[in-house]
């Protein structure tokens, strides 16, 4: 007889696969019209500066800062109806030797002095100055000349004698914002001109100021 073998164990179906839903159909995008390409137009003519108008790397040592800038003293002399004020001595005329020529001119008084404001700071190279010419030229004899800092103390740059003209030049260039001659003593303090030489900074001068200008058109309205 036969011996059966084991029974085979059945087999269980898994779990009925989920059919997919398609998603919904995308919708194709449609391009928009080709962009025009821009063609440039001409090119701007670049602008080459003259010489007179590029700015200098070393600049002008020579400039008088002084010249009608604000001054002022410590009296005005009374007599014969002049004009002695301090402005006179910053405003260009370094005669002084008739009844109409004009100078700065204290009261005899102690300490006088006379001082000019640069209005700005300014690196300053030299300094000259115009004694009278009528014979009083004692009365700048020991005046001492100082310049002032940016933050308000002052360097003593020479002291003055009987000469007609004073002509200073600093070794070393001092950034100042204004001058004063001063006596330290019972004094009269007379002046026929003084001039400042100096340049601004670079960084700081406005060099377009009253320059030629020009432009492609003019608006009409």
């Amino acid at each position: 007889p036969v011996t059966p073998g084991p029974t085979a164990t059945p087999v269980t179906p898994g779990p009925t696969a989920t059919p997919v839903t398609p998603g919904p159909t995308t919708t194709p995008v449609t391009l928009g019209p080709t962009a025009t390409p821009v063609t440039p137009g001409p090119t701007t003519p670049s602008v080459t500066l003259s010489p007179t108008m590029m700015p200098s790397a070393a600049p002008s040592a020579k400039v008088n800062i002084a010249f009608l800038k604000p001054a002022h003293q410590s009296s005005d002399f009374d007599w014969a109806d002049a004009d002695w004020s301090a402005s006179v001595a910053v405003d260009g005329n370094k005669n002084f030797q008739k009844d109409d020529d004009k100078a700065s001119h204290t009261m005899e008084e102690s300490n006088p002095w006379w001082t000019v404001d640069f209005e700005g700071k300014y690196y300053v190279t030299g300094i000259k100055i115009w004694n009278r010419q009528d014979g009083y030229q004692e009365r700048l004899d020991g005046a001492i000349v100082e310049l002032f800092y940016p933050n308000g103390t002052y360097k003593v740059v020479e002291t003055l004698d009987t000469a007609l003209v004073y002509d200073i030049v600093l070794e070393n260039e001092v950034e100042a914002t204004g001058l004063r001659i001063r006596h330290e003593k019972e004094a009269f303090l007379s002046l026929t001109e003084v001039e400042v030489y100096g340049y601004m900074s670079i960084a700081k001068a406005n060099i377009a100021f009253g320059k030629p200008a020009s432009q492609s058109s003019d608006f009409d309205w």
